[in-house]
């Protein structure tokens, strides 16, 4: 479907970037908002998660109209059974004006006219009119000699969240108020470990769209109704999933946000508001003016942010200049290494604060011609001892995000120890919903390396990373070597899951959990070209772990697919990324728990797979096991009795990660053995290659 999401000019940029990040088609930009391709659920992605958006609208036809008759014959030839039942109800907005239809009221009664007459027809009963509660909401655009009709998906205007009843004078609204933050670089303030401050909060819009920027909590779960809800093509299920997935995606703040204001009503109507928006007590509203301010949070920056009074609204310029100049004296007393945000009408009161603005947003609010301007604080130093890393995670950032681009990869390794002094791998994971997650796993310091000195080269790296790339998360796990499958125990049990993209396939990761997080990077090449090789086969997936490879070979057209792991956590997660694709466990599709080694010992009447790939842990000794499971001693029998299972032209992958792997010679006089490890590594693992990988073949007449 082709739709149509609007926004005032100046936010067309910003809400461009949003529908990208939900990872909408974007077909073009216009003046008023921009257009894009979306299947159902993007649609409602969009709905649910736009915070800059005024309006979703479907076009339905734009029409000729250069008389009355002409606009009515044309609206009655459109289908509208599919979109509205003739018991249903009906509203008709209007925009503009041309030569044929001066008054738009006119316009609208034409296509009322031709809608009712139409279901009539066929039915026997005709729509009602409905204007407040409509199952279907109608925007006409009047062009000249032509009407452009669309369905308003939205129902009431998207910036209505539903959490502000009531209101102090000249509030913001809330997508301008998100434009501000966005403006201002806020979601990678709070990343970084930022506070934010409005001082002259009024009803707290500012402060509430943060938090739910900052809690990750999508804006359309507010809302009690939308207008797709009682569309006649509207799915419900599929959108429950949505919103349920929408919910799981919401975190807490990790520290309070402040909003003062001088007027005690004004608090406790952002307090009620704060309730309403299921943020709790996690904003502190406290009654404060400009000359008696709290002490500064415990943050060392952050973002002050707000919406002041300015000539037009709430006072003469010359009266208000005191009180900017106010701002600008607390923001060097109290706030010096806080960035600045604020929106006015009068750019010499911006200047009355002593700002320096970094890049100057013109926007409209309400009728007023408005600036956001976005003064940024005095930069820190960093310590020399950190420099070489920074220069390093700069260089590879800007060669690897180039590449990742060309090749439309999501996620990728940063870093891998490439100092000595920081050793460490930086995983990089681009959700579905927009965020950007870092993962920094710790290699074990030598037994020679105090621990105070790992302890301080750690946080400086955390530091560092959070100013540097500013992520929405970012996850610090120790990687040394592991008893048993403690690799792949739960360590924590916040289940916070989050989906990805590879390939054609939707992936659920767990940054939170486990030491690995669901996915292995290094082995995306592996993956992509079973993929591209799986049409009509049979595949095997040993060691399957989460099924990433499985769901891969299905992507990639394969008949029947076999995933064997003795985890029954990571088969249920398999199961759990079966069900994002729109997958089912069946017969063409197996997941089974068993102890790869025993099931493949059970009898098979003839080799039955095409493709195999076998990635086995380094070591396991498992419970569930007879005996413990060693790669370098057990590769021969486990590869052995694989390739039984494997067709006369079949390919078997094996791959490992243990670095002192000796691939026993005797194989290589059983089949055709070639390692091909060079081709399964990626650009952003070839410094520092995890693993090592073989095909086998078996051998046949004509065939060495």
């Amino acid at each position: 479907m082709r739709l149509f999401a609007t926004t005032s000019p100046a936010l067309v940029p910003l809400l461009q970037q949003e529908l990208q990040q939900l990872k909408l088609t974007i077909h073009r930009r216009a003046q008023s908002g921009v257009s894009f391709d979306a299947e159902l659920d993007g649609v409602y992605r969009a709905l649910l998660h736009s915070r800059i958006a005024s309006r979703i609208l479907l076009p339905l036809e734009t029409l000729p109209a250069t008389s009355a008759t002409e606009l009515y014959q044309a609206v009655r030839a459109i289908r509208w059974e599919r979109h509205l039942d003739s018991s249903g109800s009906l509203a008709i907005d209007t925009r503009g004006q041309n030569d044929h239809f001066r008054h738009s009221h006119f316009a609208a009664l034409t296509v009322k006219d031709a809608i009712v007459d139409r279901l009539k027809a066929q039915f026997g009963e005709r729509p009602d009119i409905d204007t407040d509660h409509p199952d279907l909401r109608l925007q006409l655009l009047l062009l000249p000699d032509k009407v452009k009709i669309s369905i308003d998906l939205s129902g009431e205007a998207l910036h209505r969240r539903g959490y502000r009843t009531q209101a102090g004078d000249a509030p913001i609204k809330e997508n301008l108020a998100a434009a501000m933050l966005m403006h201002a670089g806020w979601p990678e303030i709070y990343a970084a470990g930022g506070s934010l401050i409005d001082p002259l909060c009024g009803s707290g819009t500012l402060v509430i769209e943060a938090a739910l920027m900052a809690t990750h909590t999508a804006p359309g779960l507010l809302r009690p109704q939308f207008g797709v809800e009682r569309w006649k093509r509207h799915q419900p299920d599929l959108w429950q999933q949505l919103r349920q997935q929408a919910e799981a995606c919401r975190s807490e703040l990790r520290y309070p946000l402040y909003g003062y204001d001088s007027d005690l009503a004004l608090i406790e109507l952002a307090q009620h508001n704060s309730q309403r928006a299921g943020l709790g007590e996690s904003i502190r509203f406290q009654n404060h003016d400009l000359h008696h301010p709290p002490p500064a949070p415990t943050t060392e920056s952050g973002l002050v942010i707000t919406n002041p009074p300015y000539g037009e609204r709430l006072g003469r310029g010359a009266e208000l200049t005191p009180l900017y100049r106010r701002l600008g004296e607390l923001m060097q007393s109290h706030y010096r290494h806080y960035h600045l945000a604020l929106i006015t009408s009068d750019e010499t009161l911006y200047h009355a604060c002593q700002g320096h603005d970094a890049a100057p947003l013109k926007v409209n609010n309400g009728a007023l011609e408005c600036t956001i301007y976005h003064h940024l604080p005095a930069a820190t130093p960093l310590p020399d001892a950190v420099i070489p890393l920074s220069n390093r995670l700069q260089k590879r950032h800007k060669h690897l995000q180039k590449w990742a681009k060309r090749r439309q990869i999501e996620c990728y390794r940063l870093y891998d120890a490439d100092l000595p002094d920081f050793a460490f791998a930086l995983d990089r994971y681009q959700s579905q919903s927009g965020k950007t997650l870092l993962v920094l796993q710790e290699y074990q310091a030598p037994k020679d390396i105090p621990p105070e000195v790992a302890a301080e080269r750690r946080q400086q790296a955390l530091q560092l990373i959070q100013e540097q790339f500013a992520p929405d998360e970012l996850h610090l796990k120790t990687r040394q070597r592991q008893k048993g499958n403690a690799q792949y125990q739960r360590h924590n049990r916040q289940q916070q899951i989050e989906l990805v993209t590879e390939g054609q396939v939707t992936l659920a990761i767990n940054c939170h959990d486990y030491l690995d997080t669901g996915l292995f990077l290094d082995h995306r090449p592996l993956r992509l070209w079973i993929a591209a090789h799986a049409k009509q086969c049979h595949f095997l997936n040993l060691f399957a772990y989460t099924a990433s490879a499985t769901l891969h070979a299905i992507a990639g057209g394969a008949s029947r697919t076999v995933s064997v792991d003795l985890s029954p956590t990571y088969l249920e997660w398999a199961r759990d990324n079966f069900r994002l694709n729109r997958w089912r466990e069946s017969a063409e599709h197996q997941l089974i728990e068993a102890d790869v080694m025993q099931w493949l010992q059970r009898p098979w009447p003839k080799a039955e797979f095409d493709l195999i790939f076998v990635d086995p842990p380094t070591f396991s000794n498992s419970k569930r096991t007879r005996e413990h499971f060693d790669i370098q001693t057990h590769h021969t029998q486990l590869l052995q009795q694989a390739m039984q299972r494997l067709r006369a032209n079949g390919v078997l992958l094996f791959s490992t990660n243990f670095r002192k792997f000796r691939f026993d010679s005797a194989l290589t006089e059983q089949f055709i053995c070639e390692e091909i490890t060079a081709r399964t590594i990626d650009e952003d693992f070839r410094q520092r290659p995890p693993h090592r990988c073989w095909e086998l073949r078996h051998r046949l007449k004509g065939r060495e």
